[in-house]
């Protein structure tokens, strides 16, 4: 997981590509960024798209609240 929220947060939003050789390995890089916007409750402070985006990750298991 990147080190800074910054980069956590471009991370989840497209910016940056999830780290990762292969494609399992970038969608964990990617899950658990989401996962870290949830925990901290970050994913609901950002614009609306972050709290949606998470609450569809969570409503379809990819996340836990």
């Amino acid at each position: 997981m990147p080190n800074n929220t910054i980069d956590i947060v471009m991370t989840c939003e497209g910016v940056i590509d999830p780290v990762g050789d292969t494609d399992e390995e970038r969608r964990e890089h990617l899950v658990s960024c989401w996962q870290f916007l949830i925990d901290t409750g970050m994913a609901w402070r950002l614009q609306g798209w972050f709290g949606r985006t998470a609450n569809a990750l969570i409503e379809n298991g990819i996340c836990t609240r």
